[in-house]
């Protein structure tokens, strides 16, 4: 089979006028040219969308052989790879947060984490996001990300998205703390920031995929458990 190479300039022009100067590359060996496809078609529809660039890893090549490449700016640092020490006893928040400030604001890091996993989400895409994807100029990394459209069923829909938020709540908590926060401490927090860039699309005309929609209506929770439980329990 011959190497087969995602032309962007001329699939996505757009897109190959804003691409970054290769500084950082890693193979995907398990990747495959279906993965490149998607992640070139969500790249075109966020800078369709939003008139700027993810910040997410881009697609350059496929190859048989070795998978797909992709190629970020810079050399991104991982939350997970931080020397910063954790919050404990003998440390307190504010002085985690002063090793933190050394490394650039985490409140500035933290909002364009949760800004660019909600436009995720709002372009219709879910992923498992964990503090080694977390990067700190406010990007995500080696992150798989699954078209809402590929899952069958809205339940498993409706699970991914909660997932999807919950795993980059637990993610910012390792970011403040330093270790992993008590399952759901960090997730009211992230969702209210979430709901109110969704609802800033909703109301500037712009569609959201059904569970985020559903997730910004004002009903009754009888409502909500029974539409749950009728996609569940059929």
């Amino acid at each position: 089979m011959a190497d087969a190479f995602w032309a962007l300039d001329q699939q996505f022009p757009q897109l190959a006028a804003r691409i970054w100067r290769p500084g950082y590359r890693w193979h995907q060996p398990d990747g495959c040219l279906a993965q490149v496809e998607q992640w070139a078609r969500m790249h075109s529809l966020y800078l369709e969308r939003y008139h700027q660039v993810a910040s997410l890893p881009l697609p350059l090549s496929f190859t048989p052989d070795q998978g797909s490449v992709l190629c970020y700016r810079g050399q991104p640092q991982r939350v997970a790879d931080l020397s910063a020490p954790a919050v404990s006893p003998s440390l307190s928040m504010l002085e985690r947060l002063g090793y933190l400030r050394a490394l650039g604001d985490p409140r500035v890091i933290c909002s364009r984490w949760v800004e660019l996993v909600g436009r995720l989400l709002s372009l219709g895409f879910v992923a498992e996001i964990g503090p080694g994807q977390l990067l700190l100029d406010g990007g995500l990394r080696e992150v798989k990300l699954t078209c809402m459209q590929s899952v069958e069923s809205y339940a498993e829909v409706e699970q991914r998205v909660q997932s999807t938020v919950a795993s980059l709540a637990d993610s910012i908590g390792f970011f403040l703390l330093g270790e992993q926060p008590p399952a759901g401490e960090c997730l009211g927090a992230v969702e209210m920031n979430l709901r109110r860039l969704w609802r800033d699309e909703q109301e500037g005309g712009r569609r959201l995929p059904l569970p985020l929609a559903n997730m910004l209506k004002e009903r009754p929770c009888f409502d909500r458990l029974v539409e749950r439980f009728r996609e569940r329990w059929l």
